[in-house]
């Protein structure tokens, strides 16, 4: 689905004019746009917007109700649903049933992941395919091999007066329609290629996350992952930072430029600590060469060091401190900063086993 709205000077606010559907009814490929009375909308907007919404949720139920083959639930896109199409959308569905009924899933931002509706006896659910393909319509039609805009927008159809002109009437219909036949188009390819290569089905996903996940699960996964228990989970993640960020303000002349790519499949190649061997509560005879896991330990950078590499939980902040510290990291980091002159003092840790458990996937993926 894709919605088209204009901004009303009378209500301050953008409305919802138009929504365009495009999809399988009955085996049959169906576009279909939904415009709202503009007559009414002089009069009482909120009413016009309440049958327009009103037409496209009897559209659906009927979709419902003659398509035998939807089981358990019709999933709708919507490409940016969380932070445009979602908030119409929902007060539409509020306005037009019980709230009892609808549901929505929301991220830390207040950006709808879904929003559900059982209103018709069965389940509808409303996903943002900008969350699982996170680029602009365009691109995404572009990346799955379809045609997407043929159509410019025209800056007219910010006035409601093209609603009385039906050469310029036609012309936003076409222009509406092309998007939500784009977003299936592009959809419907992606399906094909997700589902034939990886038997995952892009209707049970919510993300790009979720996606790539489920297909390491269901094509690259040879190990079973394990869950640790919560007082080990908990050590471990101590040692979890995140990237550092500088910026220097730099000049040269004369110089080569490298940039290196994908950095982060690049280390997933190497050995991933895996089977829990032995907790440690006194190092003092384990050499940190010759351990593979998480360590508590002392720290201790020189003074001088102009740029300091290894992080620190500071009071809610991350910082890169100079001197002495006592805190958790990952075996292999400490190995890499101990040339630059770090000095680690071994406490406690969790010893675990080496395994490449994602070489076969990250390799598929980048020779593609």
């Amino acid at each position: 689905m894709d919605l088209e709205t204009v901004y009303l000077d009378s209500i301050k606010s953008e409305m919802v004019i138009a929504i365009s559907s495009c999809g399988l009814n009955n085996g049959i490929l169906e576009s279909k746009i939904f415009l709202i009375d503009h007559n009414l909308l002089l009069s009482n907007y909120e009413l016009a917007v309440k049958e327009l919404w009103n037409q496209y949720f009897n559209y659906l139920k009927n979709v419902l109700e003659t398509n035998i083959t939807i089981e358990d639930k019709l999933v709708i896109f919507a490409h940016n649903l969380g932070n445009f199409d979602g908030y119409f959308l929902y007060k539409g569905l509020m306005s037009c049933y019980n709230p009892e009924n609808v549901s929505s899933i929301i991220d830390d931002s207040n950006t709808f992941i879904s929003i559900s509706c059982n209103v018709f006896g069965e389940l509808i659910e409303f996903k943002d395919s900008l969350r699982i393909f996170p680029m602009s319509l365009d691109k995404l039609c572009q990346m799955f091999g379809v045609e997407g805009k043929l159509t410019p927008y025209n800056p007219k159809f910010n006035n409601l007066e093209f609603f009385n002109n039906p050469n310029l009437l036609l012309e936003f219909i076409n222009y509406s329609l092309q998007d939500a036949k784009g977003l299936y188009e592009a959809l419907f390819n992606a399906q094909n290629i997700y589902f034939n290569k990886f038997k995952v089905d892009i209707e049970s996903v919510y993300s790009t996350a979720t996606l790539s996940l489920k297909i390491y699960r269901s094509k690259f996964q040879e190990d079973p992952i394990f869950i640790l228990p919560s007082n080990i989970d908990n050590f471990i993640r101590n040692s979890y930072y995140g990237g550092g960020t500088d910026v220097y303000k730099g000049f040269s002349k004369l110089v080569y430029y490298y940039d290196v790519n994908s950095l982060y499949p690049y280390a997933m190649l190497n050995p991933m600590p895996y089977n829990l061997i032995k907790r440690h509560n006194n190092m003092d005879n384990i050499k940190l060469e010759n351990f593979f896991g998480f360590i508590e330990v002392e720290v201790l950078c020189p003074i001088d060091m102009k740029r300091p590499v290894l992080p620190y939980h500071n009071n809610g902040k991350t910082i890169y401190p100079v001197g002495s510290w006592k805190a958790v990291y990952f075996s292999e980091e400490l190995k890499a900063v101990v040339k630059l002159g770090y000095q680690f003092k071994l406490i406690k840790g969790y010893e675990f086993s080496k395994a490449n458990l994602f070489e076969s996937y990250i390799n598929y993926f980048y020779e593609i």
